[in-house]
């Protein structure tokens, strides 16, 4: 569990109320840090464990997102049309990946796009999925 004790890299996160990091990256930067591991995310990921989060639990540290994956397997793609693909079984769940930070004892998205495709996928799919997915937690 990671805390910061820098009130100054603290910003609010103005949907839900609360405080993250000016940017997850410098969160991320510093757990490297403390695990002297590498500063690369693929290295941090093998470290860090696989748990199951329920995505309406998630909370957000940016009060809005573009509304295309940015980069990754999804890269170009409208999240909405994946959100989509998730109702009509063209894509599952497990094909979105997420990673989360545990601040405290808030769950915290470090990829709001996935998480919000997924969030958008338990609304659409009106109780047909518990929303519970496995991410790696740092």
């Amino acid at each position: 569990q990671w805390r910061n004790k820098d009130r100054d890299a603290w910003w609010p996160a103005r949907k839900r109320g609360g405080y993250f990091p000016v940017k997850p990256e410098i969160a991320l930067q510093r757990l490297y840090n403390a695990w002297g591991g590498s500063s690369t995310l693929q290295d941090l990921e093998k470290c860090a464990p696989l748990e199951s989060v329920n995505v309406a639990d998630v909370r957000y540290p940016h009060s809005s997102i573009r509304g295309t994956f940015m980069h990754g397997r999804w890269a170009g793609y409208d999240l909405m049309e994946v959100a989509q693909w998730l109702l009509d079984g063209t894509a599952q769940v497990q094909d979105i990946d997420v990673m989360f930070a545990r601040v405290e004892d808030e769950i915290w998205s470090l990829n709001n796009r996935s998480t919000y495709v997924l969030n958008r996928y338990l609304r659409l799919s009106e109780g047909r999925w518990s929303g519970d997915v496995r991410g790696r937690i740092v």
